[in-house]
């Protein structure tokens, strides 16, 4: 009996040892005890596979999956015990839910099986590489090879210099160096590693063997490789072996190989054809023209470009009745298999007129020039441009690029529809176009080839000194400032003798207020020589700002109480009539033509104000007495509509009257334009005084 207990206390013995030494955790850890064996003795096991139903694990933050698995990940299910990749399928295969892509999470109905994910097979930039796969560039531009990774030379900037591939000279520029447009620095521009004539940003073959004579590329004979068959031109006895020919030791084509179906392609044999006397296609075509290419073996139009296409889009657009038949990823493939064509970069194999885009993709007015192939406008003009002029001046956001010697450019490349009609020889509309460029455009600019500069004017004029020229005066003062604050002072004076001598009158009426006042300036007026006279005669410009006019009913300017220069009002200028709701627009009663008493005046109860009168001042006429006959200046009478006809004829007779009295052209400008005439009519109307009183 004694040996039994002993027999049964060491075999418990043994059980403790051996679950401490396989690193089982006993049932004081378990959160609730059960029945598990295998990682944890006596903890919950619900589902019976021997491993508790407490699941723990570390995540590795670089792979995203789970590390150091203990319990069951499936607590129910008795086939399932680890999920490496977390997304809820077993590691088993052969269990309930098993994970055919245990270390890559997925989804039931993944591509390649349960528990893998979803790959989109398709290749929307039909660059050869699927959606899957094509993340760095999903949209590579049509024609272009890509690398491994889907993406295009003009996509890619190797040594991060700004310039694509597909435009850098100089692949390897240093880091953090300026370069220029082809991707070159200043040394690389000028240095000529191998010595033969050609800088490196021209030279094709940057290590030509010294002494060794080249071509136009800089290559040697050793160098180049005239067709391509792997021999170069100096050991190849045929350098001008068809693409993927089969070729002898010597270069040459062999023969005796096109026999056989090289490429399994069904077709074998010597290329050989007819030609069509009518349209030059080859006909009556056998053996393979592209022995090596399992995907094209005609070339109906002899362009070096094979008959079939690889390009899905192409099945809708392209012509039904050309030869050819789509061949899933076909190389060489030709777009217009029916025509001999160069064009390389949207669709190959068409007639081009060397920019290397097919011509019948291009705008009609822009085919047959190769500075330019699309024109984002509609307007006729070309996005290119050739004029380096233009360049700081362009938008970074508009459609083009500079072309050496473009031609047909368009300076505004996004005018809208509805200006077309109204473009200069640039392609621009008046509200586009700013050619002083001081960001006043030009049909607002009173001053269109003058910069405003930094002081000027928002009407586009730069900022004249009242002198005229600009040039210092006493103590550093502008001459014509000065005149004004001595002139200013003087009149102040004369009003507060004016003042005290009205304050002694005292009780005096208003009417012999206003009597004294005219006696005042009609004294004034008879002195022929006042310094005040003199003093205005002499200011070089008149002053900045228009004079205030009190509006009429009409859109035309009404009389003012002081002209430019303080001496008798003037009507304004006729602007374009306001349109009433039920007919014809209205002309107003009171119109711009000038008349000796004065412009109209409106109805009012308050007494008009008498005005002070100035003495014009005379110009002497220093002209020769011989008559000379002036040019007429060509006027663009299209830009004012039918109705304002008879306005802008009494805007003229005003602006004649205008000149007459002395004013300057900028000052009648903006007269005008407050009388709602725009800047552009406004010239005009003043072009039309000018030819009127010549």
């Amino acid at each position: 009996m004694r040996s039994s207990v002993l027999a049964a206390f060491i075999l418990s013995a043994l059980i403790f040892v051996s679950g401490c030494a396989s690193g089982q955790d006993t049932a004081s850890t378990c959160e609730t005890p059960g029945d598990s064996t295998e990682d944890r003795l006596g903890c919950l096991d619900s589902d019976g596979d021997g491993y508790t139903d407490q699941y723990s694990f570390t995540l590795n933050q670089s792979s995203g999956l789970r590390e150091g698995q203990t319990g069951d990940a499936f607590p129910f299910i008795k086939s399932q015990i680890l999920d490496t990749d977390g997304d809820g399928f077993g590691d088993n295969l052969v269990g309930e839910l098993g994970d055919a892509c245990p270390f890559e999470a997925g989804v039931l109905n993944g591509t390649n099986g349960v528990g893998c994910r979803i790959i989109d097979l398709n290749d929307d930039d039909d660059d050869g590489v699927i959606n899957d796969l094509d993340t760095l560039c999903p949209n590579s531009p049509s024609g272009e090879t890509v690398n491994a990774e889907g993406c295009a030379p003009s996509e890619l900037d190797d040594d991060d210099d700004g310039v694509k591939n597909n435009a850098d000279l100089c692949s390897n520029s240093p880091s953090g160096t300026p370069v220029d447009g082809d991707g070159c620095t200043t040394e690389q521009r000028e240095t000529d590693s191998d010595g033969d004539g050609f800088n490196d940003p021209v030279d094709l073959c940057p290590d030509t063997e010294v002494g060794a004579e080249v071509d136009e590329n800089g290559c040697s004979q050793g160098q180049r490789d005239s067709d391509g068959d792997g021999l170069s031109d100096l050991e190849d006895a045929c350098d001008d072996t068809p693409p993927g020919f089969p070729i002898l030791a010597n270069g040459c084509t062999d023969e005796s190989a096109l026999t056989v179906d090289l490429d399994g392609d069904g077709y074998a044999g010597v290329y050989t054809y007819d030609i069509d006397n009518e349209t030059g296609l080859h006909v009556n075509q056998s053996g393979d023209a592209f022995p090596s290419d399992p995907t094209q073996w005609f070339d109906t139009d002899g362009d070096g470009l094979g008959d079939n296409w690889g390009t899905a889009s192409w099945n809708n657009s392209r012509n039904p009745a050309w030869p050819g038949m789509f061949v899933q990823g076909a190389q060489q493939a030709d777009f217009c298999s029916a025509e001999a064509g160069n064009s390389s970069i949207d669709l190959p194999g068409c007639y081009d007129d060397g920019d290397g885009y097919a011509d019948f993709m291009e705008p009609e007015k822009l085919r047959n020039n190769p500075t330019q192939w699309s024109d984002a406008d509609f307007d006729g003009f070309g996005d290119n441009w050739g004029d380096p002029s233009w360049t700081p001046h362009r938008d970074g956001d508009w459609p083009g690029v500079f072309v050496e010697g473009a031609t047909n450019a368009d300076l505004c490349p996004t005018t809208l529809p509805g200006l077309l009609g109204q473009l200069d020889d640039d392609g621009c509309h008046p509200s586009e176009r700013d050619s002083d460029y001081d960001g006043v455009r030009d049909d607002s600019d009173n001053c269109p080839n003058d910069p405003k500069g930094v002081d000027g004017y928002d009407d586009g004029c730069p900022y004249v000194p009242l002198s005229g020229d600009g040039e210092e005066g006493l103590f550093g003062v502008d001459a014509g400032t000065l005149m004004v604050v001595v002139g200013g002072g003087l009149l102040g004076l004369l009003v507060l003798v004016l003042v005290v001598r009205l304050a002694l009158r005292g009780g005096n009426d208003e009417d012999d207020d206003e009597d004294d006042y005219d006696d005042f300036f009609d004294d004034d007026e008879d002195e022929g020589g006042s310094f005040l006279d003199q003093l205005d005669a002499k200011r070089a410009a008149p002053s900045r700002a228009a004079p205030s006019r009190n509006r009429g009913p009409s859109s035309s300017p009404a009389s003012s109480a002081n002209g430019p220069r303080g001496g008798p009002g003037k009507a304004g200028p006729g602007g374009p009539p306001k349109r009433g709701p039920g007919g014809p627009p209205q002309r107003s009663a009171g119109g711009p033509p000038r008349k000796p008493g004065g412009p109209p005046r409106q109805s009012t109860a308050e007494p008009t104000p008498k005005v002070a009168k100035k003495k014009s001042v005379t110009a002497v006429d220093e002209s020769p007495s011989a008559k000379v006959r002036k040019a007429k200046i060509q006027v663009d009478l299209t830009i004012f509509e039918d109705w304002q006809a008879d306005d802008r004829a009494s805007a003229v007779d005003w602006v004649v009257g205008a000149f007459a009295d002395g004013e300057e052209e900028r000052g009648v400008l903006m007269q005008l334009q407050e009388t709602g005439w725009t800047a552009e009519q406004s010239r005009a109307i003043c072009n039309l005084a000018k030819n009127k009183g010549a």
